[in-house]
């Protein structure tokens, strides 16, 4: 099981760091819009097959992927509770930054989104349906740059293997709160790739699992055991977010291709937080004055990274405790 360390900037120090430790990473689509459009910093624009493409990037030689940044978009008051880029924008995103895999353009159901069953099945639907037009999207661009490239003379065949790899399909995403609602989410990702001639993809997403407890009956456990039940034998997951004192069981699921996590950016400002009111409460000054004198640090940040990650590594090569063994058959 792989553990990509999420990054929540598009470059700088942290990803000079992912890339020392030589460690795959998650960037959030986010971390590039600027209001109006995705900046890729450090970028230069080219033109490949009729179609302009940015080379080069502060993420250069790193192995990165792209989550859409979902439930970013719908908790941001300032975004109005929706994706504030097009599927055009995000997948000309992808084809500039070239990522390892990046996350179809899903809709979270997280209770904080999400206020009742109705909008939970909505939304479950809707991450399908987006699914289905992100593929549709996807055709148009490659016909597109496949016939750029058979106009400038190239070899039919090269041309058609050409435009798959500069522009590729996104990883599906199941969503859901409950066990029964990812079920549905299969069955209707199911279609949507069977309406846009695709087989199941080796790697698939789960959504809405960062703020959910392991165990319980609405569980990561329980919801990894129904989608197990259901997925061809062939695919494997990336789990988003997931909580770290898990490791030692998912890393002994075979389903669970990979996790990611920036825990280690979080733990670091509480913290920091937490050295700043001590301070502020023994030396009898505001807050403010604590945080000039206790400030965050690109340097402490790396450390904290560094230190997160080391310790999930332990973790997910540490014994299972057993408390999923029960679910588990391996795929095939």
């Amino acid at each position: 099981m792989e553990i990509l360390i999420g990054l929540p900037e598009s470059g700088g120090r942290l990803a000079t760091e992912a890339e020392v430790l030589d460690t795959p990473a998650l960037v959030s689509a986010s971390a590039f819009w600027n209001g109006e459009r995705f900046v890729l910093p450090g970028a230069r624009i080219v033109t490949v097959a009729g179609r302009k493409v940015r080379e080069g990037s502060r993420l250069d030689g790193l192995d990165v992927a792209l989550d859409s940044a979902g439930y970013t978009a719908m908790v941001n008051p300032a975004w109005g509770g929706k994706y504030p880029w097009t599927i055009a924008q995000y997948l000309e995103l992808a084809l500039w930054l070239r990522p390892r895999w990046y996350s179809a353009m899903d809709f979270c159901v997280e209770p904080q989104v999400a206020a009742d069953r109705a909008e939970v099945e909505r939304r479950v639907y809707e991450t399908a349906a987006n699914l289905l037009r992100t593929f549709g999207l996807v055709n148009q661009w490659r016909m597109e740059i496949l016939g750029q490239i058979i106009e400038a003379g190239s070899d039919p065949h090269a041309a058609v293997q050409t435009s798959l790899d500069m522009c590729r399909d996104p990883m599906p995403i199941l969503q859901g709160w409950r066990t029964d609602d990812y079920r549905r989410s299969i069955a209707l990702t199911g279609e949507a790739l069977s309406i846009a001639a695709r087989p199941w993809p080796s790697l698939v997403g789960i959504g809405s699992v960062c703020r959910r407890e392991l165990s319980g009956p609405a569980g990561v456990y329980a919801v990894l055991n129904a989608v197990d039940q259901l997925l061809p034998p062939h695919v494997r997951l990336h789990l988003f977010g997931v909580k770290g004192n898990g490791m030692a069981e998912l890393a002994a699921c075979p389903r669970v291709a990979s996790v990611d996590s920036c825990a280690w950016d979080d733990g670091l400002r509480h913290d920091l937080q937490q050295q700043r009111r001590a301070l502020s409460r023994a030396e009898g000054i505001d807050i403010r004055e604590a945080s000039k004198r206790i400030p965050s640090s690109e340097e402490k940040r790396a450390t904290a990274m560094r230190a997160w990650l080391e310790g999930q590594q332990r973790r997910a090569g540490a014994p299972p405790t057993g408390q999923v063994s029960l679910f588990w058959r391996p795929p095939g």
